[in-house]
Parts: C-alpha cells; sequence; structure tokens
C-alpha cells in the first residue's frame, strides 16, 4: 500500500509539471501557426513524436537522483516487500542508460500510434493553435501517469 500512495503522487506532481510545461512550450514554440497542420514541420505528429520520446527520456534523467535521495533517506527499504512482488519489474534494465533508451523507445511505440491514429479516425488535419495547446498538455499530463511510476519503480529497483 505504501508504494502505491508514493507513486500516486509522484505521479501527480510529474502530471502537474509535465502540463505547466508543455503548455508553455507550446505557447511559445508554435505561436503564430495557425491552424497546427497535423502532418508537416512543424506539425501535430511531429511533435507528438517529440512528447513520447523526450517526456519519458528527461524524466529517467530528472528522477534518477531523487530515487538516490530516497534511497538514502530510506524509503526505498519500507518499499521493498511491495517492490519485490511486481514481475515485470525484474525484466526492466538497471543502468540509467538503458531505462533511458527503453522507457521512451516503448512510449513512441505504443503512445504515439494511438495519439496519431486517433486524430486520422476522427478526421483532424489540423488544430487551432489554442486546440494545439490543450491537446499537448493533455497528452504530456496523460503520458505522465503510466511513465512516472514506471520510470520511479526501475530507479528504486536498482537501489535494493
Amino acid at each position: 500500500m505504501a508504494l502505491g500512495k508514493f507513486l500516486t503522487v509522484q505521479a501527480f506532481i510529474s502530471a502537474a509539471i509535465n502540463l505547466s510545461l508543455n503548455a508553455a512550450l507550446a505557447v511559445v514554440l508554435f505561436r503564430g501557426i495557425e491552424p497546427v497542420p497535423v502532418w508537416g514541420n512543424p506539425g501535430v505528429a511531429l511533435d507528438t513524436l517529440g512528447v513520447a520520446f523526450f517526456l519519458p527520456l528527461l524524466t529517467v534523467l530528472i528522477v534518477a537522483p531523487f530515487a538516490a535521495a530516497e534511497r538514502s533517506k530510506g524509503s526505498v527499504d519500507i518499499l521493498k516487500e511491495d517492490l519485490s512482488r511486481i514481475r515485470w519489474l525484474r525484466l526492466m534494465p538497471k543502468g540509467l542508460f538503458s531505462q533511458s533508451l527503453l522507457i521512451p523507445a516503448l512510449t513512441v511505440v505504443f503512445i504515439t500510434p494511438v495519439a496519431i491514429g486517433t486524430l486520422h479516425y476522427l478526421k483532424i488535419d489540423s488544430l487551432s493553435n489554442f486546440s494545439f495547446v490543450i491537446y499537448k498538455s493533455a497528452l504530456a499530463t496523460a503520458l505522465s501517469f503510466p511513465v512516472s511510476p514506471v520510470v520511479w519503480m526501475s530507479a528504486m529497483k536498482k537501489h535494493l
């Protein structure tokens, strides 16, 4: 139970940060582009690919030192039993470099096609600038909820 609470708190913190950062990035990087095309450069598809790769990559790189700090405080020891019950976690690589490649690759492979496929299915060729800011913010926020717990568990696992 302690693990679930810890990961939920971390996911909400990550979601709040990612919502703010991605909304700001969308406003700055796509200022004056009206409408924002789904295909093109700059475009929704390319940005979705970037978010799906860089959000988990940066999460891995940022969480690693925090996980080490949690370890030094003894927080990870409390969660050791909970972490040992998660079977798929044994398959995750222990090294920071390996994690920083695997987790973003998984999100690119599984999230990007769903996001872009949904826009295609809905026959959306472009988004207004405001709609794009909402889309990018929502994507980053939604991506935080599966990515943050996986990254935290992987980072803490290597300290056990």
